[in-house]
């Protein structure tokens, strides 16, 4: 996905997300996570999110529904 002009500047500068997953009984876990611009060899641009493994990882690998 190509992110708009103020998106890339937002997350170019050190920008900090706020990821938001579900825990086992369907109740919200949010964390703050660190995310960046990646350029792909096709020209494609990724978020990125440097996550360790914690509950949020493990809520994702059971449930990738997530919101950012």
């Amino acid at each position: 996905m190509r992110l708009n002009d103020a998106a890339r500047d937002l997350i170019g500068r050190g920008a900090d997300a706020t990821l938001a997953t579900l825990n086992p009984d369907g109740s919200p876990q949010v964390t703050l996570v660190w995310v960046a611009l990646q350029s792909t060899p096709d020209g494609d641009e990724l978020v990125t999110g440097h996550l360790a493994e914690r509950k949020k990882v493990r809520n994702v690998r059971r449930d990738p529904r997530v919101a950012i």
